[in-house]
């Protein structure tokens, strides 16, 4: 196996954290200086209640990619690709109706828009019309990741980033409202889309849309597609939910104060979507040719690789978290105390851990059982959220999320793995409980001083010690499987 189009792959992913890291720790900062905090929070929660309309996509892009990793084929992948955009064209259409309706009745028969300020309600239409005249292009991801060629992918998600943020400078060079930002962005990222589709389509060959061939039914799309949009739903609810329940018990002051400190973890659970977007067509290939072994050392090597680099991120985003809000935003008026940074980092680890075990199963089709586990997650996380934040307020929200996590897919998706009976593969259930039970023990240990008592030379000290303490663990525990994993590097 050569791993020359990996490496390259995974250094274009880094480069795109790398950059997009610099331009969002820019943003916040400009943003909230020119918006004030209560109007960062509010756009914030816009932009929560816009992430919602995901779901209108019904896991089709998913769907492609999986199809697409475990084909050979260009004309069928042309023909995979063309019909998944039809049907995403076409549902689109049908949410732009049915919201058109929804506004028209609201407006007529209610008057809760009302109680909204015009540059709220005017910049949500925007935003919303944008988003979904969006979503069709967007399957053009699919095509790159799955050729292998993730390093485009990783342009446009860049440009994505780029391009909002000069939106962003934009409205304040014009010293215009939220309105004209919504409307900006819109128009530029749908462009984008529109050429990405393109870059996808030549990619693909496909000169004559009509002479693709009816190679794949469209069933076999949507069908899969729908179970993804079950288990996307549910992520949905447990990574937007949290910003809603704060702006409506907390107040949207509150929603920056807790958006800030969520997205300084959240840079480091940005690496494991680039990261699960190298390795998916990996697993499509393993799963093609039955080849059991190298899909075991495979998955056993990002059980491994993954949640050690939300280890990291939890350790340094703790012990650092104050530091980093004051050089990141000038003061420490939305650090929220240490608690709420340590509960996020421990999410963060579970969060890794769930997205492995997830991603296995979600690439390869295998979504019995899987749907159920993150719709019941999804409704654990609202109910224990919403109960918690009324005694420990955006504390009590972030441990909601993290009980959730804990007791629904990190206990049953290693079971799911291990009984399913299309895989061959065995769950290394011993390694995965003294990986957690270590790095819980040893985190627990430091949380009984607060991070912000340290001195920032003994908190530097702490890290590299523990750092070094997980990575001789984790070599003692692995260390016959990086040796696989070298091997299979030089088949």
């Amino acid at each position: 196996m050569r791993f020359k189009n990996l490496f390259i792959n995974i250094g274009s992913s880094y480069a795109h954290i790398v950059l997009s890291l610099i331009l969002n720790v820019m943003y916040v900062p400009i943003a909230l200086h020119y918006l004030g905090t209560e109007r960062y929070g509010v756009w914030i929660v816009l932009q929560t209640f816009v992430n919602f309309l995901t779901i209108a996509n019904f896991g089709i892009p998913t769907a492609l990619l999986n199809l697409m990793a475990q084909s050979d084929n260009n004309l069928e992948k042309s023909d995979i690709l063309l019909k998944g955009f039809k049907i995403l064209g076409l549902i689109c259409l049908a949410i732009l109706v049915f919201c058109l309706i929804s506004y028209l009745l609201i407006v007529y028969f209610t008057s809760w828009l009302s109680s909204l300020s015009l540059e709220i309600r005017i910049s949500s239409i925007i935003l919303i019309v944008f988003f979904i005249l969006r979503i069709p292009f967007q399957v053009s991801s699919a095509v790159f990741v799955a050729n292998k060629k993730i390093f485009i992918a990783k342009i446009y998600e860049f440009s994505t980033i780029a391009l909002t943020f000069l939106s962003l400078l934009v409205m304040i060079y014009f010293k215009q409202n939220l309105i004209f930002l919504a409307g900006l962005s819109g128009v530029i990222l749908l462009v984008l889309n529109i050429i990405s589709f393109k870059s996808a389509l030549k990619i693909l060959n496909i000169a004559n849309y009509r002479k693709v061939e009816n190679w794949i039914e469209a069933r076999a799309i949507y069908r899969p597609g729908i179970a993804l949009f079950a288990a996307g739903m549910g992520s949905l609810i447990v990574w937007n939910s949290d910003n809603i329940i704060v702006s409506k018990f907390l107040g949207f002051q509150e929603v920056a104060i807790y958006s800030t400190a969520f997205r300084l973890f959240s840079f480091a659970f940005m690496s494991f979507g680039l990261i699960f977007g190298i390795i998916v067509p990996y697993y499509g290939q393993f799963f093609k040719e039955r080849s059991w072994v190298k899909l075991h050392i495979f998955f056993n090597f990002n059980l491994f690789v993954i949640p050690f680099i939300a280890i990291c991120v939890w350790l340094f985003g703790w012990l650092f978290a104050k530091d980093i809000i004051f050089l990141w935003l000038g003061n420490y008026k939305l650090y929220a105390g240490s608690n709420l940074y340590f509960i996020l980092g421990a999410y963060g680890m579970v969060f890794a851990y769930v997205c492995v075990m997830s991603n296995l199963l979600s690439s390869l089709n295998l979504l019995k059982g899987l749907v159920y586990i993150t719709v019941v997650e999804a409704i654990v996380n609202l109910g224990v959220s919403v109960f918690l934040v009324r005694f420990w307020g955006y504390e009590g929200v972030a441990l909601g999320t993290l009980i959730a996590s804990s007791t629904v897919p990190l206990a049953f998706l290693p079971f799911l793995i291990n009984r399913n009976d299309k895989l061959e593969i065995s769950f290394p259930f011993h390694k995965f409980l003294a990986s957690i039970l270590f790095y819980i023990i040893m985190l627990s240990s430091l949380y009984k001083i607060n991070a912000d008592e340290y001195v920032f030379q003994l908190r530097l000290l702490i890290s590299i010690g523990y750092l070094l303490l997980f990575l001789l663990f984790q070599y003692i525990l692995n260390k016959k499987m990086l040796k696989e994993i070298l091997k299979l590097q030089r088949e």
